[in-house]
Formats: C-alpha cells, structure tokens, sequence
C-alpha cells in the first residue's frame, strides 16, 4: 500500500524508535535497558508521550545479534501451533520477566501501550505485540512466523508495517524460509527507479528510511 500520513501515535513510535537506533536525541522520560543473558544481548527502551507508552526494541548492533538473526529455524510459540523465528524467540524470553513487570504497571496506571521495533527488533516486538496483544509498528522487519502465528497476530492487535520498496530484507523469511505476513497494513516508502537501488543502504534507517518517513510524521 502506499505511503500515507501517520498517525499521532504512529509518528510517536517511529520517534522513538529513531531514538534507540542513535539516530535522534534522546527525550526527558526516556529510559533505555541492555540485558545480557545466555551469550546474547536485547535492548528496548520506552517513553511515555501523552498516555501511551512506547515499547521500542532496538535493531541489530551487537555481533551477538547477528547470530541471533542467523536462526531462522522456526520454533514453537504459544498455543495454536504458532511458530516463529529461534533467534526472535530468544531475545523475547531474556526480555519477557522485564517486560511483564513493566506491562502490569502501565495497564494499573490507565495507560495505553505501543510497541515498535525496527528491523530484528521488529521481528521480536512481533511476538511482544502477539503476546500481549497490543498495538505494533514495525520499520524494515521480517516476517517473525508461520501462519498460525501471523494469523494470531492479526487476529488479536494491529500491526503496521513500514517498508522501503526496494530493502530485501523484510522479503527474506517470506519468500525464502516461508514465513508469513503478520501485518494488517503494510505501507512502502521509497522509489520503485532501478537507478535507486543500493543494496544495503535501503535497509539502513539512516540512509533508507528516514529520509522517506520523516515527511509523513505529525
């Protein structure tokens, strides 16, 4: 679908998002956590912006991450015979405890809740929205699992995904591994020219997308 306005809440989250990607500065009420455990590293951040808090998980870093994107191999999750990514999977179990302590605080509080995520972050803030079953926007993510997941996914929250027409990143565990779109909107950013195709560099939020989705923030 094509690129349109986002929301206020939308805008919000890919703010945030930028945040933790080093790509903006960082907001008054902002908090950032790193958690090691068994060899591999997450890292999330929120910030709560008018009554929502914002859930953003950060893309690869870490060499350690890379590892964790390499698993493709699809693993159980939930009920349903869901499956999804071993490496997404991972990284929700170190932050999971985190994550409850957090979610039963804001919900006491009356507070709304947003996750996001970009790129391997995406894939993981997928099986938070799916177990939480709260609102996602994700930026140059991968399918995160099977159908039953994806379809579990949509049946449960909402999920926007943004994506630039020319990064193959988002299509490799779609077209490749066979994984499925867990999205209920899909929107593309970018030009469809030959001559625009940089490899890589569409992947990059710096290069790839920022440039295209910071016209379409409110």
């Amino acid at each position: 679908m094509k690129m349109r306005k986002l929301t206020r809440e939308e805008s919000n989250a890919v703010r945030v998002q930028y945040v933790i990607q080093g790509r903006a500065a960082v907001p008054a009420g902002y908090v950032e956590r790193t958690i090691h455990k068994n060899g591999l590293v997450a890292t999330f951040a929120y910030q709560n912006v008018e009554g929502v808090l914002y859930i953003a998980v950060q893309g690869s870093v870490e060499r350690s991450d890379w590892i964790s994107n390499a698993k493709f191999h699809k693993v159980k999750f939930g009920t349903y015979d869901c499956k999804v990514h071993r490496g997404f999977k991972s990284e929700f179990a170190i932050v999971r405890d985190v994550m409850d302590d957090l979610i039963k605080r804001v919900k006491k509080n009356g507070d709304k809740i947003m996750f996001v995520g970009y790129s391997r972050g995406g894939g993981t803030a997928q099986l938070l929205a799916y177990h939480y079953e709260e609102p996602l926007l994700t930026i140059a993510a991968t399918d995160a699992g099977n159908g039953k997941f994806a379809a579990g996914l949509k049946r449960g929250t909402t999920h926007v995904a943004i994506e630039h027409r020319r990064d193959i990143v988002p299509k490799l565990t779609r077209y490749i591994y066979g994984y499925r779109d867990s999205s209920s909107e899909r929107l593309l950013v970018g030009k469809r020219r030959w001559w625009q195709l940089r490899g890589k560099k569409n992947h990059s939020i710096e290069v790839g997308y920022i440039p295209n989705l910071n016209k379409y923030l409110q």
